[in-house]
C-alpha cells in the first residue's frame, strides 16, 4: 500500500487550493552512503579487544572498522556499494559522556560523513559515584538535542542511527562469570553491581542502573524522533545479554571481538534497508498564503516525515500546515525511513496574496 502524510487543516470560506509553479532546487538523494563516522565512546573504538594490549583498536570498531572478524556496518555497506572504501572516520573517543557529541558531529561533519552512528551515555550513568552526580535529565536531553542540531546545520542529508544504551545488568552477567572480574566490577560507581559472595549482583542496585538506563534511552528515542533523517534502535542494544566470550580478556567492562561483532550484526538489523534506491515526492497546495505539504512513498516503503525551511536556517519537521508571509519562499522535501530523501522543491508565495 502506497503511504501518505498528509498535513490535513480547515480551509477558511473565502480560500481555495490554488496552483502554484513550484521549482526543483536539487535532485533526490538515494542509495546507500558514500562515508560513514562513528560517535560516542570507547565501546565503539575497540577498546581492549585488540591482540597489542591496551588501548583503541580502531579496526574492531563495529561502526567503522575494517576488520572481517567484526563485520562492521563499514565492511557490510562496503559489500553494497564500493564507493564507501576509504571513507570512515572514527570520532568515537574513551570516556566520554554526551556533553561530547556536539564536537563529535562537528567533525563528521567536516569529514562529510552521510551516515553517522552514535554509541553513548553509558559514561553519564557509570562514571557518576551515586545517582545524583549522573547526567541530569534535562542536561542529558539538551546536549543530545544540540549535538543533532549541529549536524542538522552542518550535514542537512545525513542518516543519523543511534543506539540505545547497553544493560550493565546484563553486561555483569556476562562479565561476573569470568574469574577475577567480581573484584574490577567492583568500583564504587553507579555502575557497581555489589556482587555477593556467591557471584550475584544486588537485584536493588541492578534495577536502578536499569531505571537510570532506560530514563536515558528514552530521551534518546524522543530526540530521535524529531529528525526525519534519525533512526533509534528501538532499543535493541539494551535488550542484548551477554556471554563471557563477549568480555574482552583484557578488562571487565569492554566488549571483544565477539561482543563488536553482536554490535555490529544488531545496529546492521536496527538500521536502514541502506540498498534501497526509492525516492518518496511531495507536493505542495497553497490556499491564501497557507501551505499544505504532502509527501507519498514507494509501494513498500515507509515516510519518515517531511521537512522545510522558510529562510537559510535548518529545516524544520513538518507536522500542520503554515503561513508564508507574502513574497516569501518556502524549500521542502520528503524523507522514508531507510533515508532516501525526495527531490527538494521551493515555492513562493505571490505578493499581494
Amino acid at each position: 500500500m502506497t503511504a501518505v502524510f498528509l498535513g490535513a487543516f480547515a480551509l477558511p470560506a473565502a480560500s481555495a487550493p490554488r496552483a502554484i509553479v513550484p521549482v526543483r532546487v536539487a535532485a533526490p538523494v538515494i542509495g546507500p552512503p558514500a562515508s560513514i563516522a562513528s560517535l560516542g565512546d570507547s565501546f565503539n573504538t575497540g577498546f581492549d579487544a585488540g591482540p597489542a594490549g591496551q588501548g583503541d583498536s580502531p579496526s574492531l570498531s563495529w561502526s567503522t572498522g575494517n576488520d572481517p572478524r567484526v563485520q562492521s556496518l563499514y565492511t557490510r555497506l562496503l559489500a553494497i556499494d564500493p564507493a564507501i572504501r576509504g571513507h570512515r572516520y572514527l570520532e568515537a573517543r574513551d570516556g566520554t559522556k554526551v556533553g561530547a557529541l556536539a564536537r563529535q558531529m562537528a567533525q563528521a561533519a567536516a569529514d562529510h560523513a552521510q551516515l553517522i552512528t552514535v554509541q553513548s551515555g553509558g559514561n553519564d550513568i557509570c562514571s557518576a559515584r551515586d545517582p545524583d552526580s549522573a547526567t541530569s535529565a534535562p542536561v542529558f536531553r539538551a546536549q543530545v538535542t544540540q549535538a543533532i542540531d549541529v549536524l542538522r546545520t552542518r550535514l542537512p542529508n545525513a542518516r543519523l542511527l543511534v543506539t540505545s544504551i547497553t544493560d550493565e545488568g546484563r553486561w555483569n552477567d556476562g562479565s561476573v562469570q569470568i574469574p577475577g572480574n567480581g573484584k574490577k566490577l567492583s568500583d564504587g560507581t553507579v555502575c557497581d553491581p555489589k556482587i555477593d559472595g556467591n557471584g550475584k549482583q544486588d537485584p536493588t542496585r541492578r534495577a536502578e542502573i536499569q531505571a537510570l538506563e532506560q530514563a536515558d534511552d528514552a530521551i534518546l528515542a524522543q530526540v530521535c524522533a524529531t529528525d526525519v533523517h534519525c533512526r533509534y534502535d528501538d532499543g535493541a542494544f539494551f535488550r542484548l545479554a551477554y556471554s563471557p566470550a563477549d568480555v574482552s580478556v583484557r578488562d571487565a567492562f569492554h566488549p571483544s571481538i565477539e561482543g563488536l561483532a553482536r554490535f555490529a550484526a544488531t545496529a546492521w538489523q536496527a538500521g536502514f534497508a541502506y540498498a534501497d534506491t526509492g525516492a518518496p515526492s511531495v507536493t505542495a497546495a497553497l490556499a491564501g498564503s497557507q501551505v499544505t505539504l504532502t509527501a507519498r512513498a514507494p509501494a513498500g516503503d515507509r515516510l519518515a516525515g517531511i521537512e522545510y525551511r522558510t529562510a537559510s536556517g535548518p529545516y524544520s519537521r513538518y507536522r500542520a500546515p503554515f503561513t508564508l508571509a507574502a513574497g516569501a519562499t518556502a524549500t521542502y522535501r520528503a524523507v522514508d525511513r531507510d533515508g532516501n530523501i525526495s527531490a527538494t522543491w521551493s515555492l513562493t508565495v505571490p505578493s499581494g496574496a
